[in-house]
């Protein structure tokens, strides 16, 4: 660039070259208008709305990526927790029925004698029963219905001293229930489908290992599974 100037001898005058001094500052301005993007952390020393966006965005990315870690860290110690509670300790005392069939029948309906008592296995009506602990029986062939879908039935004679039931609560947890049963011909049945495990009492506490074992063995083991917590058609 050039421009014209006064100056030199006498009256006259020349052009002159503008000095490079003044072009190097307008360079070092645009320099630092272009380093100011809001792409940049040197954003935070710039316009207010753009600082403000650029350290929310970075906020949110550092919060989202110490969530992602709680919640990997918490699931891997649900499933080692969840692994524990599930091992078992003592041997398997239950016996094998072979399931009759998987029929469904009307309530009401005659049909063949099961092969088990309590029964683990063959007609059973098209309802279930909640699981929970019960106080009055309930009828085998509501209860072979929940055994097909996986859930654990432990059953007490009305015999049990109040204790016994008392105690007896504390496994009414996910996929089992309990119910009085006078058809039982021991004081405790755990049933499973095609499972049975059946004792006595004789005046002692009762076995929470031997009940554990045999929920954690056969919990869920029915034809079809169904998950802990889906809704269910129940006659109750």
């Amino acid at each position: 660039m050039r421009r014209e100037r006064e100056g030199g001898r006498g009256n006259g005058s020349f052009p002159v070259a503008e000095s490079n001094e003044s072009a190097s500052v307008e360079n070092r301005e645009v320099f630092k208008i272009k380093v100011r993007s809001p792409h940049t952390p040197s954003a935070c020393g710039g316009d207010r709305d753009e600082r403000v966006l650029f350290c929310y965005t970075i906020v949110m990315a550092k919060s989202f990526w110490i969530t992602t870690l709680i919640i990997i860290a918490l699931l891997g110690w649900g499933s080692v927790n969840l692994m524990g509670k599930n091992k078992t300790v003592g041997p398997d005392l239950s016996t094998f029925y072979p399931a009759q069939n998987r029929n469904h029948i009307a309530v009401g309906t005659p049909h063949g004698e099961y092969n088990s008592n309590p029964p683990s296995g063959g007609w059973h009506y098209e309802l279930t029963a909640k699981k929970k602990f019960y106080e009055e029986p309930i009828l085998d062939e509501y209860a072979l219905h929940n055994l097909e879908h996986g859930d654990v039935w432990i059953t007490y004679h009305p015999r049990v001293s109040s204790e016994v039931k008392e105690a007896l609560k504390k496994f009414a947890f996910a996929k089992v229930f309990i119910t009085p049963r006078e058809g039982n011909d021991m004081d405790i049945a755990l049933v499973a489908w095609e499972r049975v495990d059946k004792f006595n009492l004789d005046g002692a506490g009762l076995p929470e290992d031997r009940i554990n074992d045999f929920i954690n063995r056969y919990r869920n083991k029915g034809p079809e599974r169904i998950p802990a917590g889906a809704i269910e058609s129940t006659f109750n």
